[in-house]
Parts: structure tokens; sequence; C-alpha cells
């Protein structure tokens, strides 16, 4: 057989252009999209139609799915060595024939296309059928008009006039690499119609030599035919200049691994034209057509309110979502209860309902292909909290009523004895979750502040058989965490700095275990595993998970139980609830632990979770410990 060497990279980049002078249109076809890419349907060997994905980034002519490759007993004709431009872990894959395949009218025969499992690897992802290389239409200029959604194919050449935006493209390794300006750096990037990750990726010493707004975050992982990497996003203030085009103070997502990278995510406004034999790009950016202002918000319909840390809203011209301290977007319908975003198509959100047909949460696919779901807020029991408020950095607050309850359990361990009744004598707020890194980035961003891990310079990692100092901190706990999880490695005394920056305070224990209980028993019923991350339901390399994924108690807050362990204002005494006051008690005026409530990633799962206590020093920060804020409420 015949070995034939193929560069495929597993992100997908788009290249477009809007065709010039002196050319003649020969295919106009409809643009579909997985995802974010284009797409065609296309006849193969008479057969179809099938879904196949115009990868920009993708070297050669094609790509197959080896499913399609056994339904059509494609021939295997050779060999591809497929890997990304890292150049590590390269892989052996077939190389098939396809005899025809027709679209638009058009026709390409023997067309040589490299087989695999694309739709096993897509996983909750978009999916197709297979891939039209960029090398397949080295004959033709090949049209991306991404407002129009169209897909066009022309004769000629493209030439300069006072519409065009031409850049010279090389092509190394069968993908095209133009110049462009990020701040003073001028550096090679391709554009790619399969890169699901970013609108901009950039090589890591080009983010290190860039000015930068923020620190930079864990967003997730990527991967690629030959390797997982973690992706890293963070918001830089060079503008970043493609020919005639500005972008200025974008959001920049690393590392990548040779060449920049010129996501799906920015061609949905950009008609791109690229002529093979001159090697010319064309990027232009039509003007928008205007559109009509938006109505008032309706506060709830079918779809909106709130989900957590999202808001949706029914507006006359549409629904938008908005996540806490982010931007707003329009949703636009795909099918029943799914929806992408107008801005960025390859995004997916999806509605979940009850058994009565009403929505009652939402789903939002992430970078890593894991879908993060937010139970919508709804009315809770007649005796539970009626109202919610919204603080700094997003924090949402629910209202605690006042009232009474017994603290405690005689038949659990010894510093939870006696049980006895306890009165919470006025209503207060408790934030609905725990607090997020990206709240405890807004307030280190706002404040300057340094917290007690990064001033001394140790935090406690957890190895995997041991808790170890080393110098760890909220922003690197030993493990990956994105702006959704709850922060951890954090003192007491941060905690407080955090909360009294929020205009609030930690909550008392006695509070904490109302909350907790919710007016219920002292043990958990039901399944642990729906309202708690814990090891039941981690693996040994799990750690913290996105808040609110779990289902909320009865009134209405969420991780109360695992994900992070919780600080809270009193110290600890192992005979306290001997000599508690029975009203609004604070715990002791002195002792040398703090106490911790609600377990974490790293305990067993346990019934008595509302009652069982916890404690550690106040300088202790551990990859296990975090924090939620309460609020006194103003009298009305």
């Amino acid at each position: 057989m015949r070995k034939y060497i193929v560069t495929i990279f597993a992100t997908v980049l788009l290249l477009v252009g809007s065709a010039a002078a002196q050319t003649k249109v020969i295919l106009d076809v409809p643009m579909k999209s997985v995802g974010a890419m284009p797409a065609v349907e296309v006849m193969v060997n008479g057969q179809g139609p099938f879904l196949f994905a115009i990868d920009t980034g993708a070297s050669g002519q094609g790509r197959v799915d080896s499913s399609l490759v056994a339904k059509l007993s494609l021939p295997v004709i050779g060999q591809a060595s497929a890997g990304d431009s890292s150049g590590r872990n390269a892989q052996t894959l077939d190389l098939v024939e396809i005899g025809s395949i027709k679209f638009g009218g058009m026709e390409f025969k023997n067309v040589e296309a490299a087989s695999r499992d694309y739709k096993a690897i897509a996983g909750n992802r978009p999916q197709f059928d297979g891939i039209l290389g960029f090398g397949l239409f080295a004959d033709y200029l090949l049209t991306l008009d991404f407002p129009a959604k169209r897909v066009r194919l022309s004769s000629g050449e493209l030439v300069k006039t006072n519409d065009t935006n031409l850049l010279p493209f090389d092509v190394p390794r069968g993908i095209a690499v133009v110049e462009i300006s990020v701040g003073e750096q001028k550096v090679k990037a391709h554009f790619d119609s399969g890169n699901m990750v970013a609108p901009f990726v950039l090589p890591t010493d080009v983010v290190e030599k860039a000015s930068k707004a923020g620190e930079a975050v864990v967003v997730g992982r990527a991967r690629t035919v030959s390797n997982d990497i973690e992706i890293k996003r963070v918001q830089i203030k060079d503008t970043i200049r493609i020919g005639t085009l500005e972008f200025k103070e974008p959001q920049v997502s690393f590392p990548a691994l040779s060449a920049a990278n010129i996501g799906a995510a920015l061609m949905q406004d950009l008609v791109l034209t690229f002529d093979q034999k001159k090697k010319l790009l064309n990027v232009i950016q039509p003007p928008k057509a205007p559109t009509a202002s938006a109505g008032p918000v309706k506060a709830s319909g079918e779809f909106g309110g709130v989900y957590g840390e999202r808001t949706i809203s029914e507006e006359s011209d549409g629904i938008y979502i908005q996540r806490t301290g982010g931007p707003k977007l329009k949703m636009v319908k795909q099918e029943k209860d799914e929806f992408t975003l107008e801005q960025i198509p390859n995004a997916r959100i999806r509605f979940l309902r009850s058994a009565e047909g009403k929505v009652n949460a939402v789903e939002v696919l992430n970078p890593a292909g894991q879908w993060e779901r937010s139970p919508r807020d709804v009315d809770v029991a007649e005796h539970g909290p009626k109202k919610a408020t919204v603080g700094k950095a997003g924090i949402q607050f629910v209202l605690i009523p006042a009232g009474e309850f017994v603290m405690g359990s005689d038949s659990s361990a010894d510093d939870q004895r006696p049980a006895h009744k306890v009165s919470i004598s006025k209503p207060f707020y408790l934030a609905k979750y725990e607090v997020t890194v990206g709240q405890f980035r807004s307030f280190v961003e706002a404040t300057k502040y340094v917290t007690d891990a990064e001033k001394q310079g140790w935090g406690n990692v957890w190895t995997g058989t041991e808790f170890k100092q080393t110098k760890a901190s909220w922003r690197e706990p030993g493990f990956t965490q994105t702006d959704q999880h709850p922060v951890v490695m954090v003192s007491y005394n941060d905690a407080v700095a955090f909360a009294t920056w929020a205009g609030g305070r930690l909550p008392t224990e006695a509070e904490w275990e109302y909350v907790a209980r919710a007016r219920g028993p002292g043990e958990l019923t039901g399944d642990i595993n729906e309202v708690a991350w814990s090891k039941s339901n981690l693996t040994a390399s799990d750690r913290t998970k996105p808040v609110g994924e779990k289902k909320p108690n009865a009134w209405g807050l969420f991780d109360m139980f695992g994900n992070a362990w919780e600080r809270v204002s009193d110290w600890y005494s192992k005979t306290y609830y001997a000599e508690s006051a029975p009203r609004d008690p604070k715990g002791p005026e002195t002792a040398e632990l703090k106490v911790n409530r609600g377990g974490g990633w790293f305990s067993n799962s346990r019934k008595d979770w509302p009652t069982f206590r916890g404690w550690g020093g106040p300088n202790t920060r551990d990859p296990v410990l975090g924090f939620r804020v309460a609020m006194d409420a103003k009298p009305s």
C-alpha cells in the first residue's frame, strides 16, 4: 500500500473570504453548522446526504468518520501520519479513497481521506460525517460567508480593490498562515474553522509579552488528534490587527501549539476568501444590519428566570442569556429546548423539563465538552425563603427566615452533643453558592488584596497520599479550577476580608446548621449523591466541581454538603453545646481552632453532615476548604 504523510489537526480552523473582481461564481450553497464550524451536505459515492465540515485548519483533501468508511466499504489505499503541530504523539490512521463527493452541482473525484472515529471523540460536541480539507479547494477561490451563511467556489483570482483586505499567506504543512499583529508583536497565525476553543489562541510566549488586564484563568481542556491540552484565558490590553481589522483588548486563550490560531467564534462576523494559487486571503467584516431595540424583559415566561449564576430573559426581539459579570448574549433556537448563541454559534445550550413539562434547569456545554447544569430558581415551600438579592461580585443571596430548630445530635459524635433548642431571632441572607474563584478574583483585582498563602509562601496540597506544604494559593491550589469552582486555599482572615468587602460576614455555626437542615431532620435522607460531591461519587483524580451542579436543599441553597468545606465565624470547642446560648449563639469567645462545616470532595459522604462539625486553625489554607457569605437583613 502507498503511505501518505498527512498532518491532521483535531481543532478545526476557519478560512474564508469574499471574492473580489475578476471572478465567476460556479457554486453557491447554504452553509450548515457543526457547532461553529461551517459545513455542507454532500453525496458520497452516490449515497447520502452526509454532513461534512469545512476545515481550513486541515491539510490534504479530507477526513471521513470510520463509521462511514464501514457503511460505504471505502477502500484503504495507504496510511496517514496524524498529529498536531507540536510533533508529539503522532498517530497512524488508514487512508481511504472516496470515488465521488458531490455538492451544489460540483463533483470531486478520487478524494483521499484519512479515516478516524470522530463521533466517538466528539462526545457531547456536535457531530459530523467527515471533513473537506483545505487542499480540496486548491483550484478554486473558496469563500466562507458567515453572515450570509453561504459557501461559494469561484474561478478567477483575487485582486486588490478599495473593498478588499488582502493578506498574503504561506502554506506550511498544507495550511494557510498569515501575519497578524498583537500590539507591537508580529505573529504568524492561521484561520481555523475547526477551532472550538476561542476566537484567539496565542502561543504562550506571545501572551507573556503582551500587556494583560488581569490574571490568566484555566477554562478547560482541548484535544487535538494526538494531545490533550490545558487551556487558559486572559484579557490583554493590546490590540490585535488582522490587516485593516482591529480587535481591541480581546480575551485570548493559550497555548497555541505553534502559530497563533484564529477560531470559528471570531469568524461569525467575517467573510473570508482564499486564493490558493496566488496565496492571498481576503478578510472583510460587512457592516451589521440595524436591529430593533430590545423590548421589556419578561421576568419569567417559558424560559426566563435565574439559573444559578446565569440569568435568561425573554425580550421582544428574542431570548438572552447572561452570566454574572459577563456579556448579554442572544440565543438562537436550533430545536425544541436547544439553542446556540448568535455571537458564538458553536455554543450549545439546552433546557431540561420536569415530569410536568415545565422548564426546571439549563445546561451549557463548556470548552471541555462537559455539560454545566444550573437549576432554575423556583418558589420554595411556604416555610422557606421568599426573597433573594444580588450583591457585590454577583453573589446571589437567599433571605432566610427567623425561626427555631434543634441543633446538634445525641446520636452522633461527642462534640455534637447535647442536642439543644436554638432560636435564630432575625432573618438574614446567606449566599446561594459557595464563593467562586471568579468572585474571589474580582475582590483581589478591586482591592489588590494578597492572601495569607501568597504572603507566607505556602499552602497545603494533596499529593494523592498526603497533604504537603508547597508554594500554593487560591490561584494554583494543586489542580485545575475554572471561575465557576469554589475558591479554596483561603485562610479565615482571607474569607473575612472578602465577606467584609462584599458587605457581609461569615455565617455563625448556628446559622449554617439552621440553613443546612432547612427545617428538616439532622440527618440527610434520600440519595446523598444527588446533593453533594464527595469521595462517594468522585474519582481519585477529581477535586472540586463547579458550584450549583447538584440539587439544592429545601431552601434553594447549593453545595451545603460536599464540594468544599465551609468556614464559619465560630471558634471551636468540643464541649460548647453544653453551655451554648439558646438565642443566636456565636460560639466561644476564643480558642485555638475555628469551626468548618459541610464536608468536601475529600470527605466520605455522611448522613449526619447537617450536624457534623469539622475544625482547623484559622491560618490553615487547604485545597478542601472554602466559604460562603452571610449578610444581615435590613429591617423592612
